[in-house]
């Protein structure tokens, strides 16, 4: 399978403004600016994938007695193609990032979100990532560590003349586990062992899969 065709540079431009109107609360207002040039003119398929595009979100940051942190947001997106086989594409955004800290030892984070991502899958422009996960961390010691998260996701392949996100071509639905524990050797190093179980379920035939991973590392800082 040829693959040079996914090759490609993104050049962004992005700003942030930020107001406190209370203690523990700030409105926050992200703004970018993208472009997306393909190494190869054309991909395998004829078509100029390059494209410029515009992300603007607004959300409220939350700090809540050092117990919840983090931040909402919603926003809208539009991409624009050089191809005029390619249509202008737009969509809602949104996400966020919570952070609890349940005791001094336990912390629950919970995240959203939702982009647009490039593909070069015949027959389609983009994909939508919708994604959704909850995570724990516990410190049972000074020296080790256990984190769980699930995720929850959906991958909605859109057709080359898509204008939004009604009815995309395809759609996988991804499930996953990951089970990570740390344990500091010293002060300069760190093993850890992490399972990761992935499933996919597409309605495309043949490209259902299910994965186990098991990792062991080492690393070391001085």
């Amino acid at each position: 399978i040829h693959n040079q065709d996914r090759d490609r540079s993104l050049i962004a431009i992005k700003t942030k403004a930020t107001y406190r109107f209370s203690p523990g609360y700030s409105v926050v207002i992200r703004g970018e600016w993208n472009r997306i040039n393909y190494r190869l003119p054309l991909d395998d398929t004829g078509i100029n994938r390059d494209s410029s595009g515009v992300r603007v979100t607004g959300g409220i940051y939350l700090s809540l007695t050092n117990v919840l942190d983090g931040e909402v947001f919603a926003g809208y997106h539009r991409r624009t193609y050089s191809s005029p086989a390619l249509k202008t594409f737009s969509s809602p955004l949104y996400g966020a990032a919570l952070i609890w800290s349940a005791s001094r030892k336990t912390k629950v984070r919970l995240s959203a979100d939702r982009r647009v991502e490039e593909t070069t899958r015949i027959g389609s422009k983009n994909y939508v990532l919708t994604t959704y996960e909850l995570a724990a961390d516990h410190e049972f010691t000074p020296d080790l560590s256990l984190t769980i998260s699930a995720r929850k996701g959906w991958n909605d392949f859109l057709t080359l003349t898509a204008t939004g996100l009604s009815a995309p071509d395809r759609r996988d639905s991804l499930t996953s586990l990951d089970v990570a524990a740390k344990y500091k050797f010293g002060r300069n190093f760190t093993g850890g062992l992490t399972y990761i179980m992935t499933r996919r379920s597409s309605s495309a035939a043949l490209n259902d899969y299910a994965r186990n991973r098991l990792n062991i590392s080492l690393s070391a800082r001085f």
